[in-house]
C-alpha cells in the first residue's frame, strides 16, 4: 500500500531498478530486471519486469540495484559508465520514440553495446500504462512505470559495465547451471519453443480470450492466423534470447513488402 500523501507521479515516489542477485551468473533466466514504484494506474504498490541484458550491465557497473526519487529540470538520461555516473541532458530526445532514442543514445555514448532504458512519447506524456523499453524488444509493459521515468523527467538511463561478479564457488555455480540447463533441454515444448518462440502461443491465448487487442479494449484477434507461428516462421531471419536463457524465443523477422525488420 501507499502512504495517503503520496502521489504516484510527484517527486517524492521512487522507482527501483533491481536485477536479481542471480542475475549475470550461469543460471537460466537470470537476466531479468524489475521495476518497482508506486503505480499511477492503480495507486498502489507497482512492478514490471523485462529480459535483455540491462540488469546484467548494471551488475557488472558495479550496482546492484538502483533507486531514482525527485525530478530532473529538464528532460535528462542517467549515464552510468562503470563507476562514472551523470546526468545529462535529453532535449535532443524528446518526443523521440523509444527505438530512435535507444539508437541515439549508443551514438552518443560511444558504444552500441551500451545498455538503456528508455520511454517514448507516451511515458513523457504520462500516459498511465507507458512502458519502460530496451533493446527495441524488451519491455517493462505493466503498472505504468513509463509514467514514472517521464514524471521525473527521465528520457533514459544508459549503462555500460564489464566487471566481473564475484562467485563464491565457481564450480558449484558451472554444476548447478549444467543440472539446470540439461533439465530444460529434456522438457517435451523445448525444441518446439526454441523454433517457434513466442508466438507457438499466439493460437493458444486466442483461443481461450487472452490475447491482447487494440490495447486490450478486446482479448480476442480475429486475425491472429496472421501472425502466429505458421504465418511468422516464412519472414524469421533468425532468434534471439535474453541473457543466459536457452529459449530463443524472440524471432527477428522481414518484411518485403515493408521494408524493414521487426
Amino acid at each position: 500500500m501507499k502512504h495517503p500523501d503520496l502521489k504516484p507521479l510527484g517527486p517524492e515516489n521512487i522507482i527501483v531498478i533491481a536485477p536479481g542477485p542471480f542475475s549475470g551468473l550461469y543460471l537460466p533466466a537470470s537476466g531479468k530486471t524489475s521495476f518497482i514504484s508506486i503505480s499511477p494506474l492503480t495507486g498502489i504498490y507497482g512492478d514490471s519486469n523485462m529480459g535483455g541484458l540491462l540488469g546484467v550491465e548494471l551488475r557488472q557497473a558495479g550496482y546492484d540495484a538502483l533507486v531514482i526519487k525527485g525530478k530532473a529540470d529538464a528532460l535528462s538520461v542517467i549515464c552510468i559508465d562503470y563507476e562514472d555516473i551523470k546526468i545529462r541532458s535529453a532535449s535532443a530526445y524528446a518526443d523521440k520514440t523509444s527505438s530512435d532514442t535507444e539508437r541515439a543514445v549508443k551514438e552518443d555514448m560511444g558504444d552500441i553495446e551500451t545498455r538503456v532504458a528508455v520511454i517514448g512519447p507516451a511515458g513523457e506524456n504520462l500516459v498511465k500504462f507507458a512502458c519502460i523499453n530496451t533493446e527495441w524488444s524488451r519491455n517493462a509493459g505493466r503498472t505504468g512505470m513509463g509514467a514514472i521515468f517521464g514524471s521525473k523527467n527521465l528520457k533514459a538511463v544508459a549503462i555500460r559495465g564489464s566487471h566481473d561478479l564475484p562467485v563464491h564457488d565457481m564450480d558449484a555455480l558451472v554444476n548447478t547451471g549444467d543440472q539446470a540447463f540439461d533439465y530444460l533441454k529434456s522438457r517435451d515444448l523445448f525444441e518446439l519453443w526454441q523454433q517457434q518462440g513466442l508466438m507457438s502461443v499466439i493460437d493458444y491465448i486466442n483461443s481461450v480470450g487472452a490475447m491482447p487487442t487494440h490495447n486490450f479494449n478486446d482479448a480476442h484477434f480475429d486475425g491472429a492466423d496472421t501472425i502466429n507461428d505458421d504465418a511468422m516462421l516464412k519472414y524469421e531471419i533468425g532468434d534471439t534470447s535474453c541473457f543466459c536463457c536457452p529459449m530463443s524465443i524472440s524471432m527477428p523477422s522481414y518484411s518485403r513488402r515493408q521494408q524493414e525488420f521487426h
